[in-house]
């Protein structure tokens, strides 16, 4: 199964439930249809040149609003939809990936992992999945609950009346914002936690009943998870007896998996998702439910796959889908052909970039459903990924590996494409220390015969990565014609060298000692962040915190930039070229202010996007920092979770831990892949507009409860103050002025 998670629903039912105002009957309901994966630039592509998609057209483009640029900061499911879903950051919620690695345990869990339990029959009436997450000290909601009283064991009875169910895949977990989760101590009577998290207390004080979440998926494989999922919705609709729910919610995930796996299929999935959407529009409009906003989201976007093809699963797919990937878990562990690299001999605890192929369970990919043996869930070799062993074969889960070799770990590889790394040493084992610029360019790899330390600047290491010398791809053996052929092919296609640029954090006290820095009257309160293409081209990412408390954010192109072991560090400020290639682009948004002046300043990851929307990285000097960084509720898992280094690889390259066909990836910041699809019909909406604003995802909830609450004015809905907290919620995103009617 890929990547089905939602859930963070439980936020948005919380957010629902406390505003007074939508208690009232002639209030509009939500219906949220999130649809995984869709891109923008697809969608305008098949509704403006053919008849494809006559719903989405209808009820969106014709009759209300879309976001022509709409963004959100990583383009991956788990911290997308968290962003989304809550209106939330990731530096304040945590949500980085689509695991956690932990440095001082020193294990990594992928939410594969969580969720595995799920599938087995004797689990989905009981809660075993979150039992499980308790027991490793996650509060998490990953089963299908039925309405009914709670047993003694905090599991809710079960209950065949199935009118008001829950059911999320989405792990929300004990780093999320403690006002999602009230009874956890912060409310005056909480329940049973289930409960608590269900918010059922909230939403019943409100006189609401209970949310009804459910979700659908186009092809009839999926209907394990809930065969009557679109069937349920239309009864919920339709029915006219039972009061009407505030928060209706589908998530269609096949959309993303698809266009994974191959062009035409994502686009037949994307015609049967038009369809469903027609039917809940028609039920909409007959029933109780005919006075509601619909509001259509993706998570992320995506790079290659638009080549019409069947899918051929070629070791160098680049030549073919215009995408090729680079293992990491076999670059730190030295399986390279090229003479010039030393045998790391590092372990490597590693996840996909993406999921890709249905990395939860082996087997054939043709065969998956099909052919499922629900008693032998384990996760592919490339989840979990001993790479001292031999190459493509099943290690057994995560869970396994650290159970045997806990101490062995070296190296981690991220979806985030970040890698955490022990401090500075070759079996050092200091993972509760950070590795510094000086560190990493200086970094002990293993010792000599004479037991001497071998020492690599692994900054230059991961630069001199070329495809001709990864020794990842099956079929072929070094030397053999037909492979060099098709690097050659693939060179020309989308080049050679897969790293762009890489980042590494840097000690704020380091920095402000510098005289470059005094000179410029710059002071840094946090930790900044030195973006390295080459040394005679780089970049500085600098926070600061502005009156309002956002974080604001200055980027200035350097070069030569270096670092002693004392912490010293040395560099020269220029202006171009930079590693983004903003200096002196020709396509900048922002009109009158030379890109000199406008660099000398901070500003917010808005405006920062808004002038470089048209670059390759409209996103990154916002993105970059909250991911690398964490601010208020995200810094008490900052020591545990900070990684040593991000790595963002150039346009047609993606980086994972594992063997992977995909036509088509996320998991970049590159323009296609954080761009995202959001657009709002329905009362109180704009008719036939679109807005070229920079939009995010963040902006999406505020957007929905001030279309609710019949009020936009302010940055952020008022009211939102959950019983128990002393302060209201204080979102990231904001409401988006252009889409109200009013």
């Amino acid at each position: 199964m890929r990547k089905i998670s939602l859930g963070v629903m439980a936020g948005l039912l919380l957010q629902v439930g406390v505003i007074s105002a939508i208690a009232e009957e002639d209030s509009p309901t939500v219906i949220a249809l999130m649809v995984d994966g869709l891109r923008p630039d697809f969608l305008d592509h098949l509704v403006y040149n053919t008849d494809k998609l006559p719903n989405i057209k209808r009820l969106f483009y014709q009759n209300g609003t879309v976001m022509a640029n709409s963004y959100t900061t990583l383009s991956l499911t788990v911290p997308s939809w968290s962003e989304t879903l809550s209106g939330v950051g990731i530096d304040r919620s945590s949500f980085k990936g689509n695991e956690v690695f932990n440095r001082q345990t020193k294990t990594m869990t992928n939410y594969l992992d969580w969720r595995k339990d799920i599938f087995k029959d004797e689990n989905r009436r009981h809660g075993r999945a979150y039992r499980r997450m308790k027991m490793n000290d996650h509060t998490v909601i990953l089963d299908y609950f039925r309405a009914g009283t709670v047993d003694k064991d905090g599991f809710l009875e079960d209950n065949e009346d199935e009118t008001d169910s829950f059911m999320t895949f989405f792990p929300l977990n004990d780093r999320f914002p403690r006002y999602l989760i009230p009874g956890l101590g912060d409310g005056p009577k909480g329940g049973s936690i289930i409960r608590s998290l269900l918010h059922l207390d909230l939403l019943e004080q409100q006189g609401f009943r209970k949310a009804a979440i459910r979700f659908f998926f186009e092809d009839s494989f999926f209907n394990m998870f809930d065969r009557a999922g679109l069937d349920h919705m239309m009864k919920e609709m339709t029915d006219n007896e039972t009061p009407k729910k505030k928060f209706l919610g589908v998530y269609i995930a096949g959309g993303d998996h698809y266009f994974h796996l191959e062009h035409n299929k994502g686009l037949d999935t994307l015609y049967q998702i038009d369809h469903a959407i027609g039917r809940i529009a028609q039920a909409m409009r007959k029933g109780k439910y005919r006075n509601s906003i619909l509001a259509l989201v993706s998570d992320h976007g995506s790079q290659g796959g638009k080549e019409y093809e069947s899918n051929i699963h070629h070791p160098l797919r680049g030549e073919e889908f215009d995408i090729t990937g680079v293992n990491l878990c076999n670059y730190l562990s030295g399986r390279m052909n090229d003479v010039n690299f030393i045998d790391y001999d590092f372990n490597v605890t590693g996840a996909f970039a993406t999921e890709g192929r249905f990395s939860m369970f082996g087997g054939a990919e043709g065969d998956f459903f099909r052919n499922l043996n629900l008693k032998e869930l384990a996760l592919h070799s490339s989840q979990c990924t001993n790479v001292r062993q031999e190459l493509y074969k099943d290690y057994g889960t995560c869970a396994q590996l650290h159970k045997t070799d806990p101490d062995q770990i070296q190296a981690a590889v991220s979806s985030s494409q970040t890698v955490y790394l022990p401090k500075s040493s070759f079996d050092s084992n200091k993972w509760n220390e950070v590795n510094n610029w000086y560190d990493l360019t200086h970094y002990k790899v293993g010792i000599d015969e004479e037991g001497r330390p071998v020492v690599r600047n692994l900054l230059a290491d991961f630069d001199a990565i070329r495809m001709s010398s990864l020794r990842i791809y099956p079929g072929y053996k070094d030397g053999d014609p037909d492979l060099q052929y098709r690097y050659e092919q693939l060179r020309e296609k989308i080049g050679h060298k897969p790293l762009d640029w890489l980042v590494v954090r840097i000690n704020h006290d380091d920095f402000n000692r510098n005289s470059n820095v005094r000179a410029e009257g710059i002071d840094s309160a946090e930790d900044v962040l030195v973006v390295h293409k080459h040394s005679g081209n780089q970049g500085l990412i600098v926070t600061r915190f502005g009156r309002s408390g956002e974080p604001e954010y200055m980027y200035r192109p350097i070069k030569s930039f270096s670092q002693d072991s004392s912490g010293r560090i040395d560099f020269e400020f220029h202006w171009a070229p930079d590693p983004f290639g903003y200096f002196n682009h020709p396509r900048t948004q922002t009109r009158g202010v030379t890109d000199r002046a406008w660099m000398r300043q901070f500003h917010t990851f808005k405006e920062w996007t808004d002038r470089y929307v048209n670059t390759y990285y409209p996103t990154v000097v916002g993105a970059i920092p909250r991911l690398m960084l964490s601010r208020s509720e995200g810094k008490a898992q900052e020591v545990a979770e900070r990684p040593d280094l991000l790595l963002g690889p150039k346009h047609g390259f993606i980086f994972e831990c594992g063997e992977d066909y995909s036509q088509a990836h996320h998991g970049m910041m590159i323009r296609e892949s954080v761009r995202s699809t959001m657009m709002f019909s329905g009362p109180g909406v704009m008719r036939g507009q679109v807005v070229d604003d920079v939009v995010f995802n963040l902006d999406y909830l505020p957007t929905i409860l001030g279309l609710i609450n019949r009020d936009h004015r302010g940055k952020s809905p008022v009211g939102l103050q959950p019983t128990g907290l002393r302060k209201p919620v204080r979102f990231d995103g904001q409401p988006i002025i252009k889409v109200f009617a009013d």
